[in-house]
């Protein structure tokens, strides 16, 4: 088979002689390769460049362990991510590649060492075999993106609720149909309507779905939850960031877990945000519970977990993290954190957690549908009441529920379950 390849390499350097010959040789198996050899480029060259890539089958970059300080090698990278082309490392010399991985968020990705015409024909055949495989992850890249964007063009046309953190509430009840209390109060469950930043209600925890890497969504990312999050935790002043708080605190607290990838299941908590951030002041969250629900592909992308144990999982182990952050009285970062001892200030006037809000497991990435997913998190939400209702602090359990219909939807199935009984509505 023959691809459509990009080679992406830091120019100004001896590289360029190398880039060149690895063009050569792919040209003469009858590839149709690009390779920028200019050192200078006005708009229509930068646009011309971003165009190719947009039609590329695969990019090749060529790492030594100074490319992360290529701009453009950096944002030719970056590109290929957004519009689903799948990247190749190559490694052009014998040094841990890692550190260039990462920078490239490429970490979870299988690189190639450089081959040559004179190398033998195991390692060229292993070298052309990853192009192969690489063709063929961008294809269904872009398969994929075509079906969100058929599915984001019928979202459009769907009514967004009117924001509403109690459209629908029930009260949580136990097998002999009496409801669990934390002391006097019941234990509720409401469906939060609407755009969860719209709501202008107080709530301790945001769950976040999140990758097997706990590589936050970019910002840009529209209407995914990790990337609201993570910029409504941010640091910004002037327009301009500071920092971003909730990745790296993320980071930090991975690393101090023993690294990447993370089991399927496990669930990280943080702050919520920089001190000064939106999350913070505006809506007074107090952490995040980062839950991996979804994996990373060697090839690029991501894949949701979405079978109903997992999602019910996925619950269990939220408001089990719930238990464990109490018991350390707040303190949910290691000690090289910069809030460490801001946060261990506070331990003797922490408040039990009471309120967390949950997304609805495998409805973006995973592509099921609302109904689909209500049981099965519903189910861990009484398995764990029905085990650890002792222990539990959580009175207010709200379901974060984006449009009109869902809502509808929602309630309907809600409705029906003997663990709930409808207390009141907001209609």
């Amino acid at each position: 088979m023959t691809h459509k390849l990009f080679i992406s390499y830091k120019r100004r350097t001896p590289l360029g002689r190398t880039a060149e010959q690895l063009a050569e040789y792919l040209e003469s198996l009858g590839h149709d390769v690009f390779i920028d050899v200019e050192t200078e480029g006005g708009a229509e060259w930068n646009k011309a460049i971003y165009n190719t890539i947009l039609e590329s089958d695969v990019l090749l970059v060529l790492m030594e362990p100074t490319t992360p300080e290529s701009i453009w090698v950096r944002r030719e990278v970056d590109f290929a991510h957004g519009c689903g082309v799948t990247v190749l490392p190559v490694r052009l010399s014998e040094f841990d590649a890692q550190e260039v991985l990462d920078a490239f968020d490429l970490a979870r990705t299988n690189y190639r060492d450089y081959i040559s015409r004179d190398d033998n024909s195991a390692e060229r055949q292993a070298f052309l075999s990853s192009i192969d495989a690489c063709a063929e992850s961008t294809k269904e890249n872009r398969i994929d993106r075509l079906e969100k964007l058929e599915t984001q063009i019928k979202s459009e046309e769907r009514v967004v609720a009117t924001p509403d953190p109690h459209r629908y509430s029930y009260e949580i009840m136990a097998r002999d149909q009496t409801p669990y209390t934390v002391g006097a109060t019941a234990c509720k469950l409401h469906v939060a309507a609407g755009n969860f930043t719209d709501l202008k209600h107080d709530i301790d925890v945001y769950v976040n779905s999140e990758n097997d890497y706990m590589q936050m969504a970019r910002f840009f990312e529209p209407r995914r939850v990790s990337a609201i999050l993570r910029k409504l935790g941010t640091h910004i002043e002037f327009r301009r960031l500071k920092e971003d708080t909730v990745q790296n605190e993320l980071s930090l607290k991975v690393d101090h877990m023993g690294g990447r990838p993370l089991p399927s299941g496990t669930v990280v908590s943080t702050i919520a945000g920089h001190p000064n951030s939106k999350l913070i002041q505006r809506h007074k969250a107090r952490y995040i519970f980062h839950v991996v629900s979804t994996k990373a592909r060697e090839t690029g992308g991501i894949q949701a977990i979405t079978s109903s144990d997992r999602i019910s999982e996925f619950v269990i182990n939220c408001l089990e993290e719930v238990q464990i952050v109490n018991d350390s009285e707040g303190v949910v970062m290691p000690g090289n954190s910069p809030y460490y001892e801001s946060i261990d200030a506070q331990r003797e006037h922490y408040d039990a957690i009471n309120s967390i809000l949950f997304p609805l497991f495998g409805t973006g990435h995973g592509g099921l549908k609302s109904d689909q997913v209500i049981e099965p998190m519903i189910d861990g939400l009484q398995a764990y009441f029905h085990h650890n209702h002792t222990y539990n602090t959580v009175t207010d359990i709200y379901l974060s529920v984006y449009f009109e219909e869902d809502v509808q939807m929602i309630k309907n199935h809600l409705d029906n379950m003997s663990q709930l009984r409808l207390l009141a509505t907001s209609d």
